[in-house]
């Protein structure tokens, strides 16, 4: 009868505890995705179009951000042991190195809403009317690191992991997560990805799905059970009551 118990224990909690591979997209739940622009000094922003772009060039006037944000309600809090955060190429792009902040779980404006977002208003950003300067907010923002987009082709995935991403989305607490793309590189081209909205890239094509070329995370984690489960988890819970009981 202990070794029945013992197995039931174990099994158990396999049931609430399984980590697994687990990828989360822009399209999935209050997932959004949308960019902001300070161009010409005037505040701009656009989350329904098919690409999203970052850039800072100085002598153009130009200073444009990507704000990604992902629902995280289906993962344990504080499961996560490694992840990614992975972009689509809108288009072919030049050699950029791209900034990853992610927006500090205290700060407000976590649910922003990508059809009305701008430069000014969005949360991490401060508007100044003056395209030269980034306008960042480094109290509530945190730098994850940064990549070098070499030469992506179209299509291709630019994926960014380290430690900080980890321990960010670990310290997240309301389920929502936003990250802000900056484009370091002070040139006039910019880093453009797909978007949510994006049923081709730039080149055209055989239309897809809305959402196939989604940012996302992918995260190894623990999911929060389906009702399912629970409902297994209680007949496992009762059925270890009777044993018990019969012991008795």
């Amino acid at each position: 009868m202990k070794i029945k118990i013992i197995a039931l224990t174990l099994l158990t909690s396999a049931v609430i505890c399984e980590a697994a591979l687990i990828t989360i997209t822009t399209a999935f739940g209050s997932g959004a995705d949308a960019w902001v622009t300070e161009n010409s000094d005037v505040s701009g922003g656009d989350g329904t179009g098919a690409a999203l772009n970052a850039r800072y060039a100085s002598g153009s006037d130009r200073n444009e951000y990507i704000f990604l944000r992902f629902d995280l309600a289906e993962i344990t809090a504080g499961s996560v042991t490694t992840s990614s955060l992975n972009l689509t190429a809108y288009r072919t792009s030049d050699n950029y190195r791209l900034n990853i902040y992610g927006l500090n779980d205290n700060a407000s404006g976590q649910n922003w809403d990508e059809a009305t977002v701008q430069f000014d208003g969005a949360q991490g950003l401060v508007f100044d009317s003056d395209s030269s300067t980034r306008g960042l907010v480094g109290a509530d923002t945190t730098l994850l690191g940064g990549n070098i987009l070499e030469n992506a082709t179209e299509g291709a995935v630019l994926s960014f992991s380290d430690a900080d991403l980890i321990s960010f989305l670990n310290a997240d607490t309301d389920g929502l997560v936003t990250f802000l793309i900056e484009r370091e590189t002070n040139v006039s081209g910019q880093a453009r990805f797909a978007s949510k909205e994006a049923t081709t890239l730039g080149s055209g094509g055989t239309p897809v799905a809305a959402g196939t070329y989604a940012s996302y995370l992918q995260l190894d984690a623990t999911a929060i059970p389906e009702p399912a489960t629970y409902a297994l988890l209680g007949g496992l819970l009762a059925l270890g009551y009777v044993m018990v009981r019969r012991r008795v």
